[in-house]
C-alpha cells in the first residue's frame, strides 16, 4: 500500500513507534510499514523482541524496521538519539515522559507526535 498523496510525510519517512512490543505499538508498526515508510521502534529488552525484526524484515523486506533498546524511557534524554532522523512518534508510555518528549523532539527535527494509549 501506497500513503496517500496528501499524506504530510515524504515516501520512506522514518517514524518512531515506542513500545512496539505491545498491543498498540506493534499494530502501528505494522500499519506504518503498509505505507511504504520505515519504523525505528523501541522496546526495553531488544532480547525479547528481536522477532519482531525478523517478522517485519520478512513481511516488508529488509531495513524497513529497526529496533532500539531503551531500558530507562522516563530517564531525560533516553529517547532523545532514537528520535534522530525521524518525522513523527507514537507512544503509548505515561505522560510524564510524553512532556519531556515534546519539549525535545523539536530539537531533534521532529515534525509531529501521536499519543496513543490501549
Amino acid at each position: 500500500m501506497v500513503a496517500p498523496s496528501d499524506a504530510v510525510f515524504p515516501p520512506g519517512a522514518l517514524i518512531l513507534v515506542t513500545g512496539v512490543n505491545g498491543l498498540v505499538g506493534s499494530y502501528v508498526v505494522d500499519q506504518v510499514l503498509n505505507y511504504g515508510y520505515h519504523v525505528r521502534g523501541t522496546v526495553r529488552d531488544k532480547t525479547k523482541s528481536d522477532w519482531m525484526r525478523e517478522y517485519f524484515d520478512q513481511k516488508y523486506g529488509r531495513g524497513k524496521f529497526e529496533l532500539v533498546e531503551l531500558k530507562e524511557l522516563d530517564r531525560m534524554g533516553s529517547l532523545g538519539e532514537a528520535m534522530k532522523g525521524t518525522y513523527l512518534s507514537q507512544n503509548e508510555d505515561a505522560v510524564n515522559s510524553l512532556c519531556y518528549r515534546l519539549r525535545r523532539s523539536h530539537s531533534y527535527g521532529q515534525r509531529r507526535h501521536v499519543l496513543a494509549r490501549s
